[in-house]
């Protein structure tokens, strides 16, 4: 078989079905393998490699599979970085295959069409593990060593390139069964787990801080085991709703975590990276001890200092911990306390009036189930402490560099790979005219994800325009009642639609992502052109 027959049957052999990609001259034998499966494997052809990526992106966070995107080259390659960014910060198993200048040309430096210097080097600085095709007998190797990277530790984006004369050659190749080692996480020391549960046993006003990698590691249950058998408040980061159902008695926001984490003489972080946005380490008190588990050995060491450290996966961790505890019930958090806590968190929101209607109402209408996907923004930013998330793998937070302009693509792969489930993209006016493009994507496969653009500037683009000309149903809604109503008769068409919510200015909500260096009211401005 070629090169390229292998590569899509080695995938197949994987289990993987479904892949966003911009075709490429240099890919075609891979393209064609892809056609000749038949619909076996499934190519999303996007308009633009930035969405491919971050379809991939929304197809892993959304379902914890293996999400694939194929690019070109060189420019194709630097288009797709930014989704390839908000994975490599998100920790999703993203798999990256890229196309390549032909073998004898590598490293030339002749500036050739789609040559891009050192593209391994790029590719490096933004996944766990990154490989080069040189004959068409090691690509299936190649294919299960990401797979098992993408299944070990942290999952984070995994990178292959594939030149076109490697995936046009013909060789004797022998396909690799995908065994029992495709799942490979870290496995918690004894001793790390017994120093911690003695710290937790020991606490009587313990809190434990949920990253987003409870949910990559599928640990929601166990989290919630152990938090139950404490007593103890569940904090969850900005990406980490859904960690713990949103509407459980235990369970509060990250704006709320500003005065748990203070008051509470042992916090547990897991699957977080535990810092601010400036870099600094949570605050807790003075006098609080901290816990740290992580499968990511890096996010166990400085800035931060803790007292215990335990390197291993969120769910293993867990459950390890909650079989040491054992049950202490009795005693925990005065009601009092933490009602003074809520009190404080929704006088915080108050300042972001206008937003928490349209959160409602985007609550009330989406189903438990239903997937929102988020941008910064100033809807964006009240979301994490407003809307409680009740089931996980369903809010999925803007990435490193803010989602800007990618929520919309990020859902298109979430429904792709929860076809079933509902998925709202949220949307500034400014952010929404990055990836418009998308909506023929949406429109060509039928993937139909509910856009809602909160528009503050509603003299400018004609979004009900927009959707019209690409052929999307479009609607628009003054207030949360007819949001609310809006989006669930989207829901029900089961098609790609586009939501106008036409806001004039909204207050900042920055104090509730960065805490304010000292209190004021928020101020009522304009937005600019990012949302």
């Amino acid at each position: 078989m070629t090169g390229g027959q292998a590569l899509v049957a080695q995938l197949l052999a994987e289990g993987v079905r479904d892949l966003a990609g911009v075709p490429h001259d240099l890919l075609g034998p891979a393209t064609e393998a892809i056609a000749r499966t038949g619909g076996a494997l499934r190519l999303y052809a996007a308009r633009h490699e930035q969405a491919a990526a971050r379809m991939a992106d929304g197809y892993a966070r959304a379902s914890g599979r293996i999400g694939v995107c194929l690019v070109g080259p060189g420019a194709g390659v630097l288009d797709a970085l930014s989704g390839l960014a908000t994975a490599h910060s998100r920790s999703t198993p993203v798999l990256l295959l890229a196309g390549q200048a032909p073998s004898h040309l590598l490293g030339a430096g002749l500036g050739l069409p789609h040559e891009l210097p050192d593209q391994s080097g790029v590719l490096a600085a933004l996944t766990t593990h990154c490989a080069l095709a040189r004959r068409p007998e090691q690509v299936p190797a190649m294919v299960r060593t990401a797979v098992r990277a993408l299944r070990s530790g942290r999952p984070r984006p995994v990178a292959l390139e594939l030149p076109p004369d490697v995936l046009a050659a013909e060789a004797d190749i022998r396909l690799l069964d995908p065994g029992l080692d495709a799942a490979c996480p870290v496995r918690p020391d004894q001793g790390e787990i017994e120093a911690a549960a003695k710290l937790l046993r020991g606490a009587r006003k313990p809190v434990l801080y949920a990253g987003w990698g409870v949910q990559a590691a599928d640990a929601d249950a166990e989290l919630l085991a152990l938090a139950e058998s404490l007593g103890a408040p569940v904090v969850t980061s900005l990406g980490g709703p859904g960690a713990i159902p949103g509407d459980h008695p235990l369970a509060f926001p990250h704006l709320a975590g500003r005065q748990l984490l203070r008051a509470a003489d042992v916090v547990l972080a897991v699957g977080a990276r535990f810092l601010e946005s400036t870099g600094e380490p949570n605050r807790i008190g003075a006098h609080t001890r901290l816990v740290l588990l992580n499968a990511d050995e890096h996010d166990l060491g400085g800035p931060r200092e803790p007292d215990v450290t335990v390197h291993a996966d969120a769910r293993l961790g867990l459950a390890a911990l909650t079989e040491a505890v054992g049950q202490v019930r009795g005693r925990g958090w005065p009601m009092s306390t933490l009602d003074r806590i809520w009190a404080w968190t929704a006088r915080e929101l108050t300042a972001c009036g206008p937003q928490l209607g349209w959160v409602s109402a985007l609550r009330k209408a989406i189903p438990a189930d239903g997937v929102l996907v988020d941008e910064v923004g100033p809807i964006g930013c009240v979301v994490p402490s407003a809307y409680p998330v009740l089931e996980p793998r369903t809010f999925l937070a803007a990435g490193q560099d803010g989602g800007l302009g990618g929520a919309f693509a990020t859902a298109l792969g979430a429904k792709l790979a929860q076809p079933d489930r509902p998925v709202v993209a949220l949307l500034g006016d400014g952010v929404s005219a990055w990836n418009p493009q998308e909506l023929a994507t949406a429109k060509r496969y039928r993937i139909g994800v509910i856009t809602v653009v909160f528009n503050e500037n509603p003299a400018g683009v004609d979004f009900l325009g927009l959707a019209k000309a690409f052929g999307v149903r479009g609607f628009r809604a003054s207030d949360p009642d007819s949001l609310c109503a809006a989006v669930a008769q989207a829901i029900n068409l089961a098609e790609p639609a586009l939501v106008e919510v036409p806001t004039g200015p909204m207050p900042s909500p920055a104090h509730l992502v960065r805490e304010r260096r000292s209190p004021r009211p928020a101020v009522s401005v304009r937005r600019g052109p990012f949302g």
